[in-house]
């Protein structure tokens, strides 16, 4: 799901199929986004591709989950290769941002991407139960978490999003609730695990829009 100058536009992955523009054929369409300029749309999926921008054949996609897009850059979160990897949008070419391990800057399965107002790039790296950032400005990678159920711990975290004022979501999967880190750095839980109204099971996917989740 992405959320875009006021639009919401869903993937719906339990028909396969997608309502938007004329992107269709997808197997299990897993996430999508929609480029600042409004245009350019972009789903990943289980055929193994990145439409509009990529197939198998011409990057070598497995198991693509999360992206994001600004108007010059495509981030995908390729999960099956355990790396992200970026699109040019001006040159039109593919490059390897980063990949696998569990050093910093270096991911395992990573599930969500997202790309905040400031362009720092936020990766949701789930097998490595982290979320890291990439500064836009340096270049630096920055880790937050490790695998628990306290405060600021993750169990997979699927995906994360980030608010205009700079405040990061994410979507704890294993531990069922959903977490949220503010721009000063301070963790805390502000979904919790459940069935009744106000609360999660299992959540693989957060979009927040200006300062609303």
């Amino acid at each position: 799901l992405s959320y875009n100058s006021g639009e919401t536009v869903v993937v719906s992955a339990g028909t396969y199929t997608v309502s938007f523009d004329d992107v269709d054929g997808y197997l299990t369409p897993l996430d999508m986004d929609v480029s600042a300029d409004g245009e350019s749309v972009v789903v990943t999926g289980a055929y193994y591709r990145a439409d509009i921008l990529a197939s198998e054949d011409d990057h070598g996609l497995k198991s693509p989950r999360g992206i994001a897009a600004t108007s010059r850059y495509v981030y995908v979160a390729d999960a099956g290769n355990s790396r992200i990897i970026v699109r040019d949008m001006v040159t039109g070419t593919w490059s390897t941002l980063a990949g696998p391990g569990t050093g910093l800057g270096q991911f395992t399965q990573p599930l969500g991407v997202s790309v905040a107002s400031n362009g720092d790039l936020w990766v949701a790296d789930t097998g490595n139960h982290r979320i890291q950032r990439r500064s836009a400005s340096t270049g630096a990678w920055t880790a937050w978490g490790s695998r628990g159920t306290g405060v600021g711990q993750f169990n997979a975290p699927y995906d994360v999003d980030v608010d205009a004022a700079g405040n990061a979501y994410v979507a704890d999967y294993h531990n069922s609730r959903i977490q949220k880190m503010s721009a000063a750095g301070a963790w805390s839980i502000i979904v919790n695990g459940g069935v009744s109204a106000g609360r999660v099971r299992f959540p693989s996917g957060i979009t927040v829009g200006g300062n609303a989740m």
